[in-house]
């Protein structure tokens, strides 16, 4: 077993019941079905970036949110994330954010560890947003891009 895939393999089992069920599904199964997850948790951001373009400010959302503290779940940890990108890239669209956030969901999956990028990843990935041709798979591949180069751990 490729030893680089454990997290893959534990969180997919976190995510997907027991061990039997683990057994049956192959290692792209298994980032087939992380991935589906990431899409699935990743879909608010589009309604995050609508509320921000129809002038919601951050703080009023702030309110409608449990606060964050050491015992918050993924999912709470995951929105403020999310809503943090939203409004620290307000020229980026729904979906540049969502590309973005399905890509660090997938990576955070495979590696354990939440990444952390330099200030230069919005204007990448506003590059991305602008350069022809205008494709999901040149957009994911572009952010995917952008994310390696301004990764920090």
């Amino acid at each position: 077993m490729n030893m680089r895939r454990l997290p893959i393999l534990f969180v997919a089992l976190c995510l997907i019941g027991s061990s039997a069920a683990l057994a049956q599904r192959s290692e792209r199964e298994l980032l087939e079905e992380v991935t589906k997850i990431c899409n699935v948790r990743e879909q608010t951001t589009e309604l995050m970036v609508a509320g921000r373009d129809r002038g919601i400010a951050k703080s009023e959302v702030l309110t409608k949110l449990p606060p964050l503290t050491f015992q918050s779940s993924t999912f709470d940890r995951a929105t403020y994330s999310r809503l943090n990108d939203v409004y620290a890239y307000p020229k980026l669209t729904g979906r540049t954010l969502k590309f973005h956030r399905v890509a660090a969901c997938l990576r955070d999956a495979i590696t354990g560890v939440e990444p952390k990028f330099r200030d230069g990843l919005g204007a990448a990935m506003l590059e991305c947003q602008s350069a022809p041709p205008s494709t999901d798979e040149a957009l994911s591949s572009c952010i995917i891009g952008a994310h390696s180069a301004n990764l920090t751990n």
